[in-house]
Protein backbone atom coordinates (compact mmCIF):
# COMPACT_ATOMS: atom_id res chain seq x y z
CA UNK A 1 0.00 0.00 0.00
CA UNK A 2 0.96 3.29 -0.46
CA UNK A 3 0.30 6.53 0.77
CA UNK A 4 0.40 10.06 -0.62
CA UNK A 5 1.20 13.06 1.55
CA UNK A 6 1.30 17.10 -0.32
CA UNK A 7 1.10 20.60 1.02
CA UNK A 8 -0.10 21.41 -2.73
CA UNK A 9 -0.95 25.21 -1.66
CA UNK A 10 -3.95 25.27 -3.82
CA UNK A 11 -5.25 22.66 -6.06
CA UNK A 12 -6.92 24.90 -8.79
CA UNK A 13 -3.82 26.18 -10.90
CA UNK A 14 -3.28 23.83 -13.94
CA UNK A 15 0.14 23.04 -12.98
CA UNK A 16 -0.78 21.34 -9.56
CA UNK A 17 -2.83 19.24 -10.94
CA UNK A 18 -0.83 18.19 -13.73
CA UNK A 19 1.76 17.09 -11.14
CA UNK A 20 -0.94 15.49 -8.30
CA UNK A 21 -2.23 13.47 -11.79
CA UNK A 22 1.07 12.53 -12.58
CA UNK A 23 1.97 11.22 -9.05
CA UNK A 24 -1.32 9.67 -9.08
CA UNK A 25 -0.36 7.66 -12.47
CA UNK A 26 3.48 6.69 -11.56
CA UNK A 27 2.39 5.47 -7.87
CA UNK A 28 -1.36 4.46 -7.96
CA UNK A 29 -1.74 5.32 -4.26
CA UNK A 30 -3.97 3.49 -2.32
CA UNK A 31 -4.68 6.71 -0.43
CA UNK A 32 -3.70 10.54 -0.50
CA UNK A 33 -3.50 13.65 1.91
CA UNK A 34 -3.82 16.80 0.75
CA UNK A 35 -3.15 20.21 2.56
CA UNK A 36 -3.56 23.97 1.90
CA UNK A 37 -6.42 22.63 -1.01
CA UNK A 38 -8.12 26.45 -1.13
CA UNK A 39 -10.94 24.93 -2.66
CA UNK A 40 -14.36 23.51 -1.34
CA UNK A 41 -15.36 20.06 -1.36
CA UNK A 42 -17.25 20.60 -4.24
CA UNK A 43 -14.11 21.45 -6.46
CA UNK A 44 -12.44 18.81 -5.03
CA UNK A 45 -15.02 16.09 -5.88
CA UNK A 46 -14.67 16.64 -9.05
CA UNK A 47 -10.44 16.20 -8.86
CA UNK A 48 -11.40 13.07 -6.69
CA UNK A 49 -13.58 11.44 -9.21
CA UNK A 50 -11.25 12.19 -12.38
CA UNK A 51 -8.65 10.65 -10.29
CA UNK A 52 -11.08 7.41 -9.29
CA UNK A 53 -10.61 7.35 -5.70
CA UNK A 54 -13.42 5.91 -4.00
CA UNK A 55 -14.16 7.36 -0.66
CA UNK A 56 -12.95 11.16 0.43
CA UNK A 57 -13.28 13.25 3.51
CA UNK A 58 -12.94 17.26 3.95
CA UNK A 59 -12.01 19.67 5.81
CA UNK A 60 -13.23 22.92 4.28
CA UNK A 61 -10.51 25.69 3.83
CA UNK A 62 -11.01 28.89 6.25
CA UNK A 63 -11.01 31.75 3.69
CA UNK A 64 -8.49 31.71 0.90
CA UNK A 65 -5.91 29.50 3.24
CA UNK A 66 -6.06 26.10 4.81
CA UNK A 67 -8.23 23.01 3.48
CA UNK A 68 -7.62 19.50 3.94
CA UNK A 69 -8.59 16.56 1.77
CA UNK A 70 -8.12 12.50 2.37
CA UNK A 71 -9.50 10.17 -0.13
CA UNK A 72 -8.86 6.68 -0.50
CA UNK A 73 -9.51 3.38 -2.96
CA UNK A 74 -11.76 0.42 -2.72
CA UNK A 75 -9.55 -1.74 -1.15
CA UNK A 76 -8.27 0.53 1.78
CA UNK A 77 -10.91 0.44 4.84
CA UNK A 78 -10.43 3.96 6.90
CA UNK A 79 -12.82 5.74 9.38
CA UNK A 80 -12.37 8.70 10.23
CA UNK A 81 -12.31 9.46 13.75
CA UNK A 82 -12.00 13.18 14.51
CA UNK A 83 -11.31 16.42 12.21
CA UNK A 84 -9.97 19.93 12.46
CA UNK A 85 -8.21 22.27 10.08
CA UNK A 86 -4.98 20.66 11.39
CA UNK A 87 -4.87 17.22 12.04
CA UNK A 88 -7.39 14.19 10.46
CA UNK A 89 -6.95 11.41 12.58
CA UNK A 90 -8.33 8.01 11.32
CA UNK A 91 -8.06 4.14 11.66
CA UNK A 92 -7.19 2.30 8.73
CA UNK A 93 -6.73 -1.47 7.61
CA UNK A 94 -5.66 -2.68 4.17
CA UNK A 95 -5.38 -6.34 2.87
CA UNK A 96 -2.44 -7.19 3.93
CA UNK A 97 -1.99 -7.25 6.68
CA UNK A 98 -5.98 -6.75 8.18
CA UNK A 99 -5.41 -5.62 11.22
CA UNK A 100 -6.32 -1.59 11.85
CA UNK A 101 -3.78 1.22 13.00
CA UNK A 102 -4.21 4.78 13.84
CA UNK A 103 -3.26 6.97 11.28
CA UNK A 104 -2.88 10.75 11.75
CA UNK A 105 -2.60 13.10 8.94
CA UNK A 106 -0.87 16.25 10.21
CA UNK A 107 -0.97 19.97 8.65
CA UNK A 108 0.80 21.68 11.56
CA UNK A 109 -0.40 25.66 12.73
CA UNK A 110 2.55 28.22 11.32
CA UNK A 111 1.91 29.83 14.34
CA UNK A 112 4.75 28.17 17.45
CA UNK A 113 1.96 28.80 20.34
CA UNK A 114 -0.63 26.50 18.40
CA UNK A 115 1.80 23.82 17.34
CA UNK A 116 3.33 23.63 20.62
CA UNK A 117 -0.50 22.54 21.83
CA UNK A 118 -1.07 20.33 18.98
CA UNK A 119 1.89 18.14 20.21
CA UNK A 120 0.05 17.27 23.45
CA UNK A 121 -3.17 16.47 21.52
CA UNK A 122 -1.25 14.32 18.74
CA UNK A 123 0.55 12.27 22.12
CA UNK A 124 -2.37 12.03 24.05
CA UNK A 125 -4.46 10.49 20.93
CA UNK A 126 -1.30 8.11 20.38
CA UNK A 127 -1.51 7.17 24.01
CA UNK A 128 -4.98 6.46 23.87
CA UNK A 129 -4.74 4.24 20.78
CA UNK A 130 -1.97 1.93 22.34
CA UNK A 131 -1.48 0.19 18.98
CA UNK A 132 0.13 0.67 15.68
CA UNK A 133 0.29 4.27 14.93
CA UNK A 134 1.68 6.38 11.72
CA UNK A 135 1.69 10.27 11.78
CA UNK A 136 2.34 11.82 7.82
CA UNK A 137 2.24 15.60 6.36
CA UNK A 138 3.56 19.10 7.00
CA UNK A 139 4.79 19.32 10.39
CA UNK A 140 6.50 23.12 10.15
CA UNK A 141 9.15 21.93 12.21
CA UNK A 142 12.78 20.26 12.25
CA UNK A 143 14.09 18.00 14.24
CA UNK A 144 17.78 18.77 13.80
CA UNK A 145 19.98 21.48 12.75
CA UNK A 146 20.93 19.12 9.67
CA UNK A 147 17.52 19.90 8.78
CA UNK A 148 17.96 23.40 7.37
CA UNK A 149 20.01 25.20 4.85
CA UNK A 150 19.96 28.88 5.10
CA UNK A 151 17.84 31.60 6.86
CA UNK A 152 18.04 32.39 10.71
CA UNK A 153 19.36 29.98 13.18
CA UNK A 154 17.33 27.03 14.51
CA UNK A 155 15.14 28.14 17.74
CA UNK A 156 16.66 25.49 20.08
CA UNK A 157 13.49 25.68 22.53
CA UNK A 158 11.13 24.79 19.56
CA UNK A 159 13.51 22.06 18.32
CA UNK A 160 13.66 21.01 21.86
CA UNK A 161 10.18 21.07 22.48
CA UNK A 162 9.25 18.86 18.57
CA UNK A 163 12.08 16.17 19.20
CA UNK A 164 10.43 15.93 23.23
CA UNK A 165 6.63 15.19 21.72
CA UNK A 166 8.55 12.70 19.32
CA UNK A 167 10.23 10.76 21.78
CA UNK A 168 7.57 10.96 24.19
CA UNK A 169 5.04 9.86 21.82
CA UNK A 170 7.10 6.55 21.02
CA UNK A 171 7.52 7.92 17.38
CA UNK A 172 10.69 7.30 15.01
CA UNK A 173 11.28 9.04 12.01
CA UNK A 174 11.37 7.08 8.94
CA UNK A 175 14.14 7.39 6.44
CA UNK A 176 13.77 8.54 3.55
CA UNK A 177 14.74 8.45 -0.20
CA UNK A 178 15.37 11.84 -2.04
CA UNK A 179 16.38 15.36 -2.00
CA UNK A 180 17.28 15.87 1.80
CA UNK A 181 14.68 18.99 1.97
CA UNK A 182 11.06 19.22 1.82
CA UNK A 183 10.21 22.92 1.45
CA UNK A 184 12.14 26.30 -0.32
CA UNK A 185 11.54 29.52 -0.73
CA UNK A 186 12.44 29.24 -3.62
CA UNK A 187 14.64 32.54 -3.57
CA UNK A 188 18.02 32.56 -5.31
CA UNK A 189 21.43 32.99 -3.57
CA UNK A 190 21.74 33.63 0.15
CA UNK A 191 17.99 34.64 0.62
CA UNK A 192 17.42 30.51 -0.34
CA UNK A 193 15.94 28.53 2.55
CA UNK A 194 15.52 24.65 2.62
CA UNK A 195 14.16 23.13 5.14
CA UNK A 196 12.73 19.69 5.97
CA UNK A 197 9.32 20.08 7.85
CA UNK A 198 7.39 17.01 5.69
CA UNK A 199 7.88 13.92 7.54
CA UNK A 200 6.43 10.71 8.39
CA UNK A 201 6.65 9.30 11.74
CA UNK A 202 5.34 5.88 13.33
CA UNK A 203 5.98 4.02 16.56
CA UNK A 204 7.71 0.69 16.68
CA UNK A 205 4.42 -1.53 16.71
CA UNK A 206 4.06 0.45 13.43
CA UNK A 207 7.53 -0.30 12.20
CA UNK A 208 7.66 -4.38 12.74
CA UNK A 209 4.15 -4.38 10.96
CA UNK A 210 5.60 -2.67 8.47
CA UNK A 211 9.36 -3.33 8.19
CA UNK A 212 10.28 -2.25 4.77
CA UNK A 213 8.15 0.52 5.02
CA UNK A 214 9.80 3.91 3.20
CA UNK A 215 9.51 7.21 2.18
CA UNK A 216 10.62 8.65 -0.69
CA UNK A 217 11.14 12.40 -1.44
CA UNK A 218 9.48 13.47 -5.17
CA UNK A 219 10.65 17.01 -6.60
CA UNK A 220 8.99 20.07 -5.78
CA UNK A 221 7.02 21.29 -8.59
CA UNK A 222 3.67 22.92 -8.97
CA UNK A 223 3.99 24.17 -5.03
CA UNK A 224 7.00 25.10 -2.58
CA UNK A 225 6.69 21.42 -0.88
CA UNK A 226 7.66 18.20 -2.03
CA UNK A 227 5.12 15.25 -2.16
CA UNK A 228 6.03 12.58 0.26
CA UNK A 229 5.20 9.10 -1.19
CA UNK A 230 5.42 6.37 1.69
CA UNK A 231 5.19 3.14 0.18
CA UNK A 232 4.75 0.59 3.36
CA UNK A 233 6.27 -2.81 1.50
CA UNK A 234 9.12 -1.88 -0.55
CA UNK A 235 10.02 -5.16 -1.90
CA UNK A 236 13.65 -6.38 -1.10
CA UNK A 237 16.56 -6.29 -3.82
CA UNK A 238 17.32 -10.10 -5.07
CA UNK A 239 21.34 -9.75 -3.48
CA UNK A 240 22.99 -11.44 -6.86
CA UNK A 241 24.52 -14.62 -5.30
CA UNK A 242 28.39 -14.75 -5.05
CA UNK A 243 29.95 -17.21 -6.73
CA UNK A 244 31.52 -20.44 -4.63
CA UNK A 245 33.12 -23.17 -5.69
CA UNK A 246 31.38 -26.19 -4.57
CA UNK A 247 33.04 -29.36 -2.74
CA UNK A 248 29.88 -31.46 -4.48
CA UNK A 249 30.77 -30.54 -7.50
CA UNK A 250 34.13 -33.28 -7.24
CA UNK A 251 31.85 -35.82 -6.67
CA UNK A 252 31.19 -36.07 -10.65
CA UNK A 253 33.96 -37.29 -13.07
CA UNK A 254 32.87 -34.96 -15.27
CA UNK A 255 34.02 -32.00 -13.19
CA UNK A 256 37.82 -32.35 -13.98
CA UNK A 257 37.04 -32.22 -17.21
CA UNK A 258 34.73 -29.13 -17.33
CA UNK A 259 37.62 -27.39 -15.76
CA UNK A 260 40.09 -28.42 -18.17
CA UNK A 261 38.62 -27.77 -21.29
CA UNK A 262 37.20 -24.04 -20.07
CA UNK A 263 40.98 -23.18 -19.48
CA UNK A 264 42.49 -24.24 -22.95
CA UNK A 265 41.05 -20.88 -24.19
CA UNK A 266 43.75 -19.33 -26.43
CA UNK A 267 44.18 -15.40 -25.02
CA UNK A 268 46.62 -13.00 -25.52
CA UNK A 269 48.05 -10.85 -22.90
CA UNK A 270 49.90 -11.41 -19.80
CA UNK A 271 50.37 -13.77 -17.06
CA UNK A 272 47.68 -11.96 -14.90
CA UNK A 273 45.27 -10.94 -17.64
CA UNK A 274 45.79 -14.53 -19.26
CA UNK A 275 44.78 -15.87 -15.53
CA UNK A 276 41.85 -13.97 -14.17
CA UNK A 277 40.38 -14.38 -17.99
CA UNK A 278 40.58 -17.98 -17.82
CA UNK A 279 39.07 -18.22 -13.81
CA UNK A 280 36.02 -15.95 -15.73
CA UNK A 281 35.64 -18.76 -18.56
CA UNK A 282 36.09 -21.64 -15.57
CA UNK A 283 33.45 -19.78 -13.34
CA UNK A 284 31.12 -19.84 -16.20
CA UNK A 285 31.33 -23.10 -17.51
CA UNK A 286 30.85 -24.62 -14.05
CA UNK A 287 27.89 -22.43 -12.96
CA UNK A 288 26.21 -23.77 -16.14
CA UNK A 289 27.25 -27.29 -15.75
CA UNK A 290 26.39 -27.41 -12.22
CA UNK A 291 23.00 -26.12 -13.19
CA UNK A 292 22.02 -28.87 -15.93
CA UNK A 293 24.34 -31.92 -14.01
CA UNK A 294 22.86 -31.30 -10.38
CA UNK A 295 19.94 -28.52 -10.38
CA UNK A 296 18.26 -27.48 -7.31
CA UNK A 297 19.71 -30.38 -4.21
CA UNK A 298 17.02 -29.47 -2.12
CA UNK A 299 14.33 -30.25 -4.82
CA UNK A 300 15.92 -33.35 -5.52
CA UNK A 301 15.44 -34.50 -2.18
CA UNK A 302 12.03 -32.72 -2.00
CA UNK A 303 10.93 -35.25 -4.95
CA UNK A 304 13.06 -38.26 -3.47
CA UNK A 305 11.28 -38.01 -0.31
CA UNK A 306 7.58 -37.93 -1.73
CA UNK A 307 8.80 -40.54 -4.14
CA UNK A 308 10.05 -43.01 -0.97
CA UNK A 309 6.61 -41.71 1.03
CA UNK A 310 4.33 -43.44 -1.94
CA UNK A 311 6.57 -46.06 -1.83
CA UNK A 312 5.92 -46.96 1.83
CA UNK A 313 2.72 -46.75 1.59
CA UNK A 314 2.63 -49.04 -1.24
CA UNK A 315 1.88 -52.78 -0.24
CA UNK A 316 5.37 -54.40 0.40
CA UNK A 317 6.87 -56.27 -2.45
CA UNK A 318 9.83 -57.03 -3.89
CA UNK A 319 10.09 -54.87 -6.55
CA UNK A 320 8.78 -52.26 -4.02
CA UNK A 321 11.77 -53.03 -1.36
CA UNK A 322 13.94 -52.83 -4.34
CA UNK A 323 12.80 -49.22 -5.71
CA UNK A 324 12.83 -48.10 -1.86
CA UNK A 325 16.89 -48.90 -1.60
CA UNK A 326 17.46 -47.19 -4.82
CA UNK A 327 15.42 -43.83 -3.55
CA UNK A 328 17.30 -44.35 -0.19
CA UNK A 329 20.50 -44.86 -1.87
CA UNK A 330 19.49 -41.44 -3.99
CA UNK A 331 19.02 -39.36 -0.79
CA UNK A 332 22.13 -40.49 0.91
CA UNK A 333 23.96 -38.94 -1.99
CA UNK A 334 21.78 -35.74 -1.96
CA UNK A 335 22.18 -35.48 1.65
CA UNK A 336 25.58 -35.85 1.21
CA UNK A 337 26.03 -32.81 -1.40
CA UNK A 338 23.84 -30.59 0.91
CA UNK A 339 26.34 -31.02 3.81
CA UNK A 340 29.37 -30.17 1.36
CA UNK A 341 27.66 -26.80 0.12
CA UNK A 342 29.21 -23.59 1.39
CA UNK A 343 27.06 -22.56 4.38
CA UNK A 344 23.44 -22.43 4.49
CA UNK A 345 21.45 -19.90 2.38
CA UNK A 346 18.91 -17.78 4.37
CA UNK A 347 16.01 -17.21 1.99
CA UNK A 348 12.99 -16.05 3.62
CA UNK A 349 12.90 -12.56 5.67
CA UNK A 350 12.41 -13.94 9.55
CA UNK A 351 15.32 -16.25 8.58
CA UNK A 352 17.73 -13.50 7.55
CA UNK A 353 16.97 -10.87 10.47
CA UNK A 354 17.57 -13.64 13.05
CA UNK A 355 21.14 -14.54 11.14
CA UNK A 356 21.90 -10.50 11.56
CA UNK A 357 20.59 -10.03 15.02
CA UNK A 358 22.60 -13.17 15.91
CA UNK A 359 25.33 -12.39 14.26
CA UNK A 360 25.89 -8.83 15.78
CA UNK A 361 24.55 -10.25 19.19
CA UNK A 362 27.57 -12.43 19.26
CA UNK A 363 30.00 -10.03 18.03
CA UNK A 364 29.31 -7.27 20.52
CA UNK A 365 29.09 -9.84 23.58
CA UNK A 366 31.97 -8.56 26.20
CA UNK A 367 34.69 -10.67 26.11
CA UNK A 368 36.77 -9.80 28.97
CA UNK A 369 39.53 -7.38 29.50
CA UNK A 370 41.98 -7.57 26.47
CA UNK A 371 44.71 -5.11 26.97
CA UNK A 372 48.03 -7.31 25.87
CA UNK A 373 50.34 -3.95 25.79
CA UNK A 374 52.35 -5.29 29.13
CA UNK A 375 52.18 -8.97 28.10
CA UNK A 376 53.63 -8.02 24.65
CA UNK A 377 56.22 -5.98 26.00
CA UNK A 378 57.69 -8.73 27.98
CA UNK A 379 58.29 -10.83 24.58
CA UNK A 380 61.86 -10.55 23.00
CA UNK A 381 61.76 -9.95 19.46
CA UNK A 382 62.93 -13.48 18.00
CA UNK A 383 63.18 -12.25 14.29
CA UNK A 384 66.33 -12.69 13.16
CA UNK A 385 68.05 -10.78 10.11
CA UNK A 386 68.23 -14.08 8.58
CA UNK A 387 64.70 -14.76 8.95
CA UNK A 388 63.64 -11.27 7.51
CA UNK A 389 65.98 -11.79 4.53
CA UNK A 390 63.78 -15.01 3.96
CA UNK A 391 60.48 -13.24 4.38
CA UNK A 392 61.63 -10.50 1.98
CA UNK A 393 62.91 -12.95 -0.77
CA UNK A 394 60.53 -13.55 -4.02
CA UNK A 395 58.17 -16.40 -4.42
CA UNK A 396 59.21 -19.02 -5.58
CA UNK A 397 56.40 -21.42 -7.71
CA UNK A 398 57.24 -24.62 -5.27
CA UNK A 399 56.60 -22.43 -2.30
CA UNK A 400 53.13 -21.65 -3.79
CA UNK A 401 52.65 -25.05 -4.63
CA UNK A 402 53.79 -26.46 -0.79
CA UNK A 403 51.16 -23.84 0.01
CA UNK A 404 48.32 -24.92 -1.54
CA UNK A 405 48.97 -28.60 -1.21
CA UNK A 406 49.24 -27.81 2.71
CA UNK A 407 45.90 -25.92 2.89
CA UNK A 408 42.23 -27.81 3.54
CA UNK A 409 40.51 -28.60 -0.01
CA UNK A 410 38.07 -25.65 0.76
CA UNK A 411 40.17 -23.40 2.91
CA UNK A 412 40.77 -19.53 1.88
CA UNK A 413 38.60 -18.72 -0.90
CA UNK A 414 38.64 -15.32 -1.98
CA UNK A 415 36.43 -13.05 -4.12
CA UNK A 416 37.15 -15.13 -7.08
CA UNK A 417 35.11 -18.16 -5.79
CA UNK A 418 37.52 -20.51 -5.86
CA UNK A 419 39.33 -22.08 -2.80
CA UNK A 420 42.95 -23.40 -2.94
CA UNK A 421 41.49 -27.28 -3.55
CA UNK A 422 41.34 -25.94 -7.51
CA UNK A 423 45.47 -25.04 -7.49
CA UNK A 424 45.98 -28.85 -6.24
CA UNK A 425 43.33 -30.63 -8.78
CA UNK A 426 44.03 -28.67 -11.51
CA UNK A 427 48.34 -28.40 -12.86
CA UNK A 428 47.31 -25.95 -15.62
CA UNK A 429 45.90 -23.16 -13.32
CA UNK A 430 49.14 -23.77 -10.50
CA UNK A 431 51.13 -23.05 -13.01
CA UNK A 432 49.51 -19.76 -14.57
CA UNK A 433 49.31 -18.71 -10.47
CA UNK A 434 53.02 -19.45 -10.45
CA UNK A 435 54.06 -17.37 -13.28
CA UNK A 436 51.50 -14.60 -12.38
CA UNK A 437 52.97 -14.00 -9.22
CA UNK A 438 56.69 -14.88 -10.34
CA UNK A 439 55.85 -11.37 -12.37
CA UNK A 440 54.02 -9.69 -9.38
CA UNK A 441 50.67 -9.90 -10.63
CA UNK A 442 47.92 -10.03 -7.97
CA UNK A 443 45.95 -13.38 -6.97
CA UNK A 444 42.14 -12.62 -6.03
CA UNK A 445 42.42 -16.01 -3.79
CA UNK A 446 44.27 -15.34 -0.68
CA UNK A 447 47.00 -17.83 -0.99
CA UNK A 448 49.38 -17.72 1.96
CA UNK A 449 53.14 -19.11 1.18
CA UNK A 450 54.08 -20.55 4.82
CA UNK A 451 57.90 -21.46 5.68
CA UNK A 452 56.43 -23.70 8.31
CA UNK A 453 59.31 -24.71 11.07
CA UNK A 454 62.78 -25.32 9.99
CA UNK A 455 62.83 -29.24 11.02
CA UNK A 456 63.22 -28.44 15.09
CA UNK A 457 59.84 -27.57 15.90
CA UNK A 458 60.89 -24.18 15.54
CA UNK A 459 58.02 -21.52 13.80
CA UNK A 460 60.31 -19.91 10.81
CA UNK A 461 57.95 -17.86 9.40
CA UNK A 462 55.10 -16.57 7.05
CA UNK A 463 56.54 -15.96 4.04
CA UNK A 464 54.26 -13.68 2.35
CA UNK A 465 50.59 -13.21 0.86
CA UNK A 466 49.81 -13.73 -3.42
CA UNK A 467 47.18 -11.28 -2.48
Amino acid sequence: MLILSWNAQGLGRPLTFQVLQGLYRAHRPGVVFLMETKNNSNKLESIRKRLQFSFSWYVEPQGLSGGLALWWTSEVSISVLSSSKNLIAATLSSSPPSSSWLLTCVYADSIYSNRSLMWDDLQSLGSSFNGPWLCIGDFNEVSSIWEKQGGREINSNRLERFNNFVSDSGLIDLEFKGINYTWTNKREGDDNIRERIDKALANTLWRLKFPNAQVFHEPIVGSDHAPLVLNCCVPLKRVKRVFRFESMWTTSPNCQDVIANSWTSDIDGSNMFVWCKKLKFCRKALKLWSKNEFGNNRIRLAKLKQQLYDLQLANPSPDNTKAQKCVIQEMEEAYSREEMEDGVWCTSEDEINGCIAEYFSNLFQDQGNREMDQVLGAIDSCITPDMNAKLLSPILPEEIKRAAFQMGALKAPGPDGFPGSIEKEEPAIRDRSCRAAKKGGVKQTLLPIVMGTNGKGDFVGLKGWVN
